[in-house]
C-alpha cells in the first residue's frame, strides 16, 4: 500500500483498539461519571477525561487521590468495568467513523492487521466479537501479553516491538495506527511510523511532533492512499467518473448512503428525515443516483455508501420449506443474515422428509464455545424429533475463513451428533451476501 506523505511501501497495520477503533473510551468515561455518582463520590466529570490514553503511573495517581482505601478503588474500578461490559451487550459499543471502510480496504490489499493493546484479554475479545471485526486481523497482543512476556506497557515500544516480530515484517513497512499520546509515543519509540486518530483529546505539540501524520479520522486517511478506489459488495472496483466520485451499482446501495448521510448531519428522525429528502428533491432512486454522483458528493460520501451498503441489504427471498442442495441453504441464509452487524449462531432443524421444520437463533454478540453450548443445539432438536441440523453463523466483517474456535466447535458438535443418532449435515459461515460451506469445502 502506497501512501501519500509515506515513501515506504506499507506491507503491515498494527492497531490500537479503544478510541482507535472502537468508542470505548467514551464509555469508559462515562462510567467513571456514573460510579461515581453511585458511590457519591465528589470527583469533578471532567477528571475522567485525564485517564485517556494514561500512563500506569498516571492511573495509580488518579487514584491515590480520590480514594482513601485499596479496596475502595478496586470497588470503584469493578463497577466501571461492568458497565463498560453491559452497555457493550446493549450494543453501545460502535466503530469509530471510517473505520470499516478501512479495514474493508486494507483487507482487499492483503495487508497483515494485527491489535496492539494495553486492555485485558477478555475485554478485547468482547469487543471484537461485539462490533464484528475479530476476522480482520492476524492476531492481537493484549495486557496478557504484557504480563507472560513480562514487557513494559506503553508508552515503552515493547508491545509495538513484539507485534511487529510476530508480524514478520521489517518495521519500515508497518504502520501503526493510535488515538492516545501515550499510543503515539509507544510507536515512536518502537520506531515505527504512526498515524494518530485523535479521539477525546486534541493532538498535543509533542504529539504532531512524534507523529508520522493526524488525521480526524480514518476517511481522511483513505484519501492519501495512492491510485484509491472503493470496491463492491462482489469485491470489484467500481468505476471512477470524475475526481474524487464513484459510482456505486444498485438502488439499495444508494439509498443506504442517504440514510447515513443523513444520520451523520443529525436527522435521525422520520419527520427529519422527510424534510431533507424533499429539501434536495430526492423523488426516485435515478434522483438518488444523480446526487450521489454529482457535484454535492465528496469522497467520504462515496466511501460511507460502501461502508453502510456491504453491510445491508433491502429485500430478502422467502424461505423454500424443502432445499435440494447446499446452494440453495447457503443463499438462503447468506441472504437472512446480511447486515447484521454483531455475529449470530443459527440453527436449521430437519425432518426426515427433508423439510425446515425450524429456525433458532442459538447466541448473538460473543460467539464462543462457552456461550454456544452444544445443550443448547441440540435440545430442541429433541423437541422437535429432528432427524438432522444445519448449523450457521455470519462473520459481519465479510471474511469466510472459519478460525480456530468456529473449526473445534464444528468438531464437538458433528461428535454429540453421533451419539444422538442426528445428522450433522453441514457448517455454513456467512458475510456481506456470500457464504462458505465447511462441507463442501472438506473442512470436516
Amino acid at each position: 500500500m502506497q501512501v501519500q506523505g509515506i515513501n515506504d511501501e506499507i506491507k503491515g497495520i498494527l492497531f490500537d483498539l479503544d478510541g482507535l477503533l472502537v468508542n470505548s473510551e467514551k464509555l469508559y468515561w462515562d462510567s467513571n461519571i456514573q460510579a461515581a455518582k453511585e458511590a457519591k463520590l465528589d470527583i469533578p466529570e471532567d477528571s475522567y477525561l485525564k485517564l485517556t490514553g494514561a500512563t500506569v503511573q498516571e492511573m495509580q495517581d488518579f487514584y491515590h487521590k480520590y480514594f482513601k482505601t485499596t479496596a475502595e478503588r478496586d470497588r470503584f474500578i469493578k463497577r466501571t468495568d461492568e458497565l463498560v461490559w453491559q452497555w457493550t451487550d446493549e450494543g453501545k459499543l460502535k466503530l469509530q467513523p471510517g473505520v470499516q471502510a478501512a479495514l474493508d480496504r486494507f483487507q482487499a490489499l492483503g495487508l497483515k492487521m494485527a491489535i496492539a493493546s494495553s486492555n485485558y484479554e477478555d475485554v478485547l475479545e468482547h469487543a471484537l466479537w461485539a462490533t464484528g471485526i475479530r476476522n480482520y486481523f492476524d492476531f492481537h497482543l493484549s495486557y496478557l501479553d504484557v504480563q507472560k512476556g513480562n514487557i513494559k506497557a506503553k508508552p515503552a515500544p515493547d508491545i509495538y516491538l513484539a507485534a511487529a516480530k510476530r508480524i514478520n515484517l521489517p518495521k519500515e513497512n508497518l504502520l501503526v495506527f493510535e488515538d492516545s499520546s501515550t499510543g503515539v509515543q509507544a510507536a515512536k519509540n518502537a520506531d515505527i511510523k504512526v498515524v494518530m486518530i485523535p479521539d477525546l483529546k486534541a493532538p498535543s505539540a509533542k504529539d504532531r511532533a512524534n507523529a508520522t501524520m493526524i488525521c480526524k479520522n480514518f476517511f481522511e486517511f483513505l484519501k492519501k492512499l495512492d491510485d484509491f478506489s472503493v470496491f463492491n459488495n462482489e469485491g470489484v472496483s467500481m468505476e471512477k467518473t470524475k475526481p474524487n466520485h464513484y459510482i456505486v451499482n444498485t438502488d439499495q446501495e444508494l439509498l443506504l448512503h442517504l440514510f447515513h448521510q443523513l444520520e451523520d448531519a443529525g436527522y435521525q428522525t422520520l419527520p427529519e428525515l422527510e424534510e431533507k429528502i424533499l429539501q434536495l428533491k430526492l423523488y426516485s432512486f435515478s434522483d438518488l443516483f444523480n446526487y450521489i454522483s454529482g457535484p454535492a458528493c465528496d469522497q467520504e460520501i462515496a466511501v460511507a455508501i460502501e461502508e453502510v451498503a456491504d453491510r445491508l441489504r433491502l429485500s430478502e427471498p422467502k424461505r423454500n420449506t424443502v432445499f435440494t442442495s447446499s446452494r440453495e441453504v447457503g443463499n438462503y441464509l447468506a441472504n437472512k443474515l446480511v447486515g447484521h452487524k454483531q455475529e449470530e449462531f443459527w440453527v436449521l432443524y430437519i425432518d426426515n422428509g427433508n423439510h425446515i421444520v425450524a429456525e433458532k437463533k442459538i447466541s448473538q454478540g460473543t460467539l464462543d464455545r462457552s456461550l454456544v453450548h452444544p445443550r443448547d443445539v441440540f435440545r430442541w432438536a429433541v423437541l422437535f424429533n429432528c432427524a438432522s441440523i444445519i448449523v450457521a453463523h455470519n462473520h459481519p466483517s465479510g471474511r469466510l475463513m472459519p478460525s480456530q474456535s468456529d473449526l473445534k466447535l464444528t468438531d464437538d458438535l458433528i461428535k454429540i451428533a453421533g451419539l444422538m443418532k442426528i445428522n450433522f449435515l453441514d457448517h455454513f459461515i456467512l458475510g456481506k451476501g456470500h457464504y462458505l460451506s465447511m462441507k463442501e469445502n472438506e473442512l470436516f
